[in-house]
């Protein structure tokens, strides 16, 4: 089996390099080739006969190709209404369609909304957010809402019999620290700040204690330093 992403390393965007590099090394000890830093440019051939070619040059010959690329959202029925798309349809902080004349909706994949966190507007594929976004607006339609719409961006992933988890976000031009040590004990988590310091989201692989207990504490709004601290003494 191979697995090839552009991306220098699985997953860097979420999870940073301080985990991500520990994702590389379990492919190989699972007998997996990897190449990554490289993308697809073409696969062709047929059904049990197939040919990729990398951006490189190189050619990969498999019988089955999966690929994952993300999904394109079907707005195109919607064109010539008067909601605003853009790469989904476009909300306001309480998920109210833009440009809609009355209270319309937009919830999951194709809901495109202001990220209070990060500052810009952002589409979720991934079904915690769609059931996030499906509570609240069924809670705004009978109750109406006095605050805007916060996501929990929790998501995670089984990479073998390992268990990533995350919550929250990782900000590019922000900082990390890294709690308990994946070879020594099996378990790490990683505290993510964004670019003043303040608490934006965690990693936790193989340790789900550690993962609800900064969970709470980002809800709550505690800092990174007191998040680091507090998983520091669950070791």
């Amino acid at each position: 089996m191979r697995v090839v992403d552009p991306l220098p390393e699985p997953m860097a965007r979420l999870v940073g390099p301080e985990i991500a590099s520990s994702l590389v090394g379990l492919h190989a000890t699972n007998g997996v080739q990897t190449r990554f830093g490289v993308g697809v440019v073409g696969i062709s051939g047929h059904a049990g006969d197939l040919t990729v070619e990398l951006a490189d040059g190189e050619r990969l010959a498999t019988s089955t190709a999966v690929v994952g690329i993300g999904s394109v959202p079907a707005v195109e029925w919607l064109t010539g209404s008067a909601l605003k798309l853009d790469d989904g349809v476009v909300t306001d902080g309480f998920l109210r369609a833009i440009g809609a004349p009355g209270d319309v909706y937009a919830v999951g994949d194709v809901a495109r909304w202001p990220h209070p966190g990060r500052g810009v507007e952002v589409r979720a594929e991934h079904w915690t957010n769609a059931s996030d976004q499906a509570r609240y607006v069924a809670a705004a339609i009978v109750s109406g809402a006095d605050t805007a719409y916060e996501s929990s961006d929790y998501v995670w992933s089984d990479q073998y019999d390992w268990k990533v988890n995350a919550a929250g976000w990782r900000d590019p031009a922000g900082s990390s620290t890294v709690i308990g040590d994946l070879d020594a004990l099996g378990k790490a988590a990683v505290v993510h700040a964004d670019a003043v310091g303040a608490a934006c989201g965690v990693v936790t692989v193989n340790w789900v204690r550690a993962l609800n207990q900064a969970r709470r504490r980002l809800t709550a709004g505690e800092s990174h330093a007191a998040i680091v601290e507090a998983l520091q003494h669950l070791l």
